[in-house]
């Protein structure tokens, strides 16, 4: 469930170069570093379109997948998720952001000892918004820190099956409210 949230929270995105105009493309990937152990950073391709020298709308991607398979003990989980933002730019530095969040996932756990097979779909939705800084490495490239509030809640439901009883089950997922880090990385293409 973790990684669901992780990936889904994971739109602090990237973009920005000093002199952005009208019609550059900027490409980058982000990571949220907020409630995760540090060691394992996710990454999430970005894409972005200026549509005037101060407005940038873009989209984040995020994808997940893990397989323990410990025997007879087998559990799987997916999970992807879309994030649209738009960002403002204060100057050629300073930029304020906010998008919103929509995934998806799936857990699979199959225990052949004592006969236990479950499987769980859950759907999120969030809102995120902070304020970020770009520190630009030559004329192509720029690190971004950023800073902001993360909202999220979802829902999902459960199909347990053992020894062939079935029971199904809906649930909520807990809303959140987080204050997070994050830093990105992009390469902006000029519309030249």
């Amino acid at each position: 469930m973790k990684k669901i949230f992780t990936i889904f929270f994971v739109g602090l995105l990237t973009i920005n170069f000093s002199n952005a105009q009208q019609g550059d493309f900027i490409v980058g990937a982000t990571s949220d570093v907020s409630n995760t152990n540090i060691i394992f950073w996710n990454l999430s391709p970005t894409i972005g379109y200026f549509v005037s020298d101060n407005i940038c709308v873009g989209m984040s991607l995020g994808y997940d997948s893990s397989t323990d398979d410990n025997n007879d003990i087998k559990e799987e989980t997916d999970s992807f998720g879309i994030m649209p933002f738009v960002r403002f730019y204060q100057n050629d530095k300073l930029y304020y952001y906010a998008g919103i969040g929509i995934s998806s996932g799936s857990n699979t756990y199959d225990d052949d000892l004592s006969n236990y097979k479950s499987e769980s779909k859950m759907s999120m939705f969030g809102f995120m918004a902070g304020v970020g800084y770009s520190l630009n490495w030559g004329k192509h490239f720029t690190f971004e820190p950023t800073i902001g509030i993360r909202t999220g809640s979802g829902s999902g439901e459960t199909e347990i099956n053992q020894n062939g009883i079935t029971a199904d089950s809906d649930f909520d997922l807990p809303s959140t409210f987080n204050l997070g880090i994050g830093l990105g990385i992009s390469l902006r293409f000029p519309n030249e």
